[in-house]
């Protein structure tokens, strides 16, 4: 059922030229994971740095129960079959890693003091913040993704910067200026260190994170888990995921990560 609220961008040309660069993006993300798979040129996961996100404040969207139900069945369990059947290492979302989510914005703490970072916790997460904003529009939309990138960390999107994708759009600058809004209330030097400054990472891709291998992958192997992966992206790019907005975490990383994953924290 298509969404009853939209926020496209007005601009065609704009839109336009996001959905070109956001595009080249993704496949540029498809060629690269797979042929940093093959090559065996990537560092296995072992751990989340507890000094970095400490250092993060981070805006994400939790999918709804169907949702996780949907991901779940049509992507995480055949992935962990491919892995289990090729003797690969791998963690996945909902399992020994973070729950499913979607990352809209993180911001990055740079050598502010704790006394300082505390203060702008505070505006940020404040009942009139307006990430409670955020929290409104993107509550209850649908994004449907419809891309399933294998890499060392495979995660699926959206192929395209459709009209869904209008909203994310919105709320990523909205999250910007709430950002800039507590760096500026709050610190003295706004332009050097110390600092809060948004992850231009996060600028295009919104996506949903399936899994990490934590082995290396070598020879046939590695052609066989690709070929496997590619049969999985087909039927996903067949009939897209629908991914439901059921809540969302606005705050600095750690009580996240230390409430699901503190085993895998170091």
């Amino acid at each position: 059922m298509p969404n009853e609220r939209l926020y496209p961008i007005k601009d065609l040309r704009l839109a336009h030229g996001v959905d070109e660069a956001y595009h080249k993006k993704v496949v540029k993300n498809q060629l690269t994971g797979e042929r940093c798979i093959v090559n065996g040129d990537f560092t296995p996961f072992e751990s989340y740095r507890m000094k970095k996100i400490e250092n993060e404040f981070a805006v994400l969207l939790f999918p709804d129960e169907n949702s996780r139900n949907e991901i779940m069945n049509r992507v995480s369990i055949p992935l962990q079959e491919v892995t289990k059947d090729l003797g690969i290492q791998a963690i996945f979302n909902g399992v020994e890693d973070l729950p499913f989510h979607l990352t809209l914005e993180v911001g990055t703490f740079v050598n502010v003091p704790g006394s300082q970072k505390k203060t702008m916790r505070k505006l940020l997460v404040s009942d009139d913040s307006p990430l409670r904003h955020v929290e409104r529009i993107l509550t209850g939309l649908t994004f449907h993704l419809d891309t399933l990138v294998v890499a060392p960390n495979s995660y699926i999107c959206a192929g395209r910067f459709d009209e869904e994708q209008g909203s994310v759009y919105k709320a990523r600058r909205i999250a910007k200026r709430c950002f800039k809004l507590a760096r500026n209330k709050v610190l003295v030097d706004k332009f050097g260190e110390p600092n809060f400054t948004p992850l231009l990472t996060y600028e295009d891709i919104f996506h949903l994170s399936i899994s990490r291998l934590t082995g290396t992958v070598s020879g046939e192997v590695s052609n066989r888990f690709i070929d496997r992966g590619r049969e999985i992206a087909n039927e996903i790019s067949k009939r897209p995921i629908a991914v439901t907005i059921a809540g969302t975490f606005c705050d600095i990383e750690t009580s996240f990560w230390v409430q699901h994953v503190p085993s895998l924290l170091r």
